[in-house]
């Protein structure tokens, strides 16, 4: 029973929770991740383990804007940039790693990127996206996180970066029937 606003906000975050919690290399960690950036949507929670199991709240359920420039649901201003992301990653029978970040956009995908950057200094993209119907129900939702690794040369990154750039948010391209293998194609070109 969430309004098309909350709906994004909280399904951006579910899936970027629980991508985060499966780049981890410990079994059994759980990541938590809290945004809070005093937008109209209040405080979002999600929890996520490596094994995929994610759960989410937020504050105001019953947010709905009106649509962005780009006719696209308003998530950063639902969201607002007054605040920070926190996550938490605890092993089991260890103490728990908290990192914390300002929010850069609200948009979410941004935030993720930008803690990743910061907080655990793995250079990152996270593109995150949901597709909210007129009846408020879930058209397709999904995303993705890449990360960079150490060999990676510049012309590589910034090929991938321009290519991000260029093509649709993931929900659309899901709704379009492309296939991971499609979608991953469009990021990285053929193999």
């Amino acid at each position: 029973d969430t309004w098309s606003a909350s709906s994004a906000a909280l399904g951006r975050t579910l899936i970027g929770t629980v991508m985060l919690a499966e780049s981890v290399e410990k079994n059994g960690e759980a990541v938590t991740v809290k945004i809070d950036g005093k937008g109209p949507v209040g405080q979002i929670v999600a929890d996520s383990d490596s094994n995929g199991h994610v759960k989410g709240y937020i504050q105001n359920p019953h947010v709905h804007l009106p649509l962005n420039d780009q006719h696209k649901i308003d998530v950063g201003k639902a969201v607002g940039i007054n605040g920070f992301i926190e996550v938490s990653r605890a092993a089991e029978g260890e103490d728990p790693y908290t990192g914390s970040v300002p929010l850069t956009s609200g948009e979410i995908g941004d935030d993720f990127t930008f803690y990743l950057a910061q907080s655990e200094q793995i250079p990152s993209a996270v593109g995150v996206s949901v597709f909210v119907n007129d009846d408020n129900s879930i058209g397709a939702a999904g995303g993705y996180m890449i990360q960079v690794l150490p060999d990676a040369t510049e012309d590589a990154i910034n090929k991938v970066v321009d290519r991000i750039k260029e093509i649709p948010m993931i929900s659309e391209l899901l709704l379009d029937n492309q296939s991971p293998e499609d979608i991953l194609e469009l990021i990285f070109g053929k193999g």
